[in-house]
């Protein structure tokens, strides 16, 4: 008896729905329908259950073990997801991941009254007589003496000269200087004029990641009405990956909002 059979013996008598979720070596379904449904009525709480299982031979048989449940209950039951819907899914947040990583390292490059690694280590640097093209944490350990003072120590002392260059190059509000073999960088106050110029910054760079994310979104939307289009998939699969789709797309929304409060909070922290 294949898993359509068992379906269509429990919903002829009830408007059940059905998912099924793969533990180990066996598929796992489950219909749960209304209480209301039920007579008698049942008391709230109350479930009954009927179980049934049919067992195959995996070694003579490819087909997992099949365990069948019907819960009567008024639970909510997890959405139905295939192996390529699971697929789109994971590809759409690994992609508004990597728009979320990007709008938190630019967020990081906006400076703060207090001495962090982030402000300089993605600075692009120009050393070995123009030969080569740097990004300071790829040529130096970075950490910071105090709250107000980065510090700087070339893994070649050669370069030093070149990361100072470069530093003081990126205009970023502070200056560098060199210091023996290694380079100390003093961050001074924020004025509240700069502090005001800095949060607009913030808040065009949040907004750019925005617009990273809805056009992932749009991508990904735009695909699936080709596949369906083409037939590929159903209406109702049209229909349930774009839920899906739009919940991650307000996740991701969601902790924008958080990395933008953050940056505020530290922006205005004197």
């Amino acid at each position: 008896m294949g898993l359509a059979m068992v379906v269509s013996e429990v919903s002829c008598s009830s408007e059940a729905r059905f998912s099924f979720h793969m533990v180990e070596t066996k598929a796992q379904v489950r219909v749960r329908t209304d209480v209301s449904q039920v007579t008698p009525p049942m008391s709230q709480g109350e479930e009954r259950a009927w179980t049934s299982s049919m067992f195959y031979n995996t070694t003579q048989n490819p087909r997992p073990a099949l365990f069948f449940s019907l819960l009567l209950s008024n639970t909510p039951f997890p959405v139905i997801l295939s192996p390529m819907d699971q697929q789109i899914l994971n590809q759409l947040r690994d992609r508004m991941l990597k728009a979320l990583h990007v709008l938190q390292e630019d967020l990081a490059t906006i400076r703060t009254g207090r001495a962090t690694p982030a402000l300089v280590e993605n600075v692009l640097v120009t050393a070995y007589e123009g030969t080569a093209h740097l990004k300071v944490k790829e040529m130096a350990t970075i950490s910071t003496d105090g709250p107000r003072t980065i510090v700087i120590a070339p893994f070649d002392p050669s370069v030093v000269r070149d990361l100072e260059r470069g530093i003081n190059a990126a205009n970023l509000g502070f200056n560098a200087s060199v210091d023996g073999q290694i380079i100390r960088i003093n961050i001074p106050p924020l004025t509240a004029e700069r502090r005001d110029e800095y949060i607009k910054l913030a808040h065009g760079k949040v907004e750019g990641g925005r617009i990273m994310v809805r056009q992932v979104r749009h991508d990904v939307m735009s695909d699936l009405k080709r596949k369906f289009e083409a037939k590929e998939i159903s209406e109702d699969d049209k229909k349930r990956l774009e839920k899906e789709i739009q919940t991650i797309t307000d996740e991701m929304m969601a902790e924008i909002e958080v990395l933008k409060e953050k940056k505020e909070e530290e922006l205005n922290t004197i």
